[in-house]
């Protein structure tokens, strides 16, 4: 078997978040664990923004750098 990976956050800010998300996404599919990224909900704080999900797959922001601007407040 590959050897499985997680990428996980606590509970961290936006950018924290955002860059794990990133992290996660480098890497292959087969090696990876399901991922603790969206805990922004669990935040009472304007920067408790989370990424979209579709079909219980966050998207990963395409845009330069860790294009913030992406994120969707809950």
């Amino acid at each position: 078997l590959p050897p499985l990976q997680a990428v996980t956050t606590t509970i961290d800010s936006w950018v924290a978040r955002s860059t794990a998300l990133h992290i996660a996404a480098t890497i292959p599919e087969e090696n990876r664990l399901a991922c603790g990224l969206m805990t922004g909900a669990w935040l009472d704080n304007p920067m408790s923004i989370d990424p979209d999900v579709i079909d219980g797959e966050v998207v990963v922001p395409t845009g330069p750098g860790l294009d913030l601007g992406t994120w969707r407040r809950p």
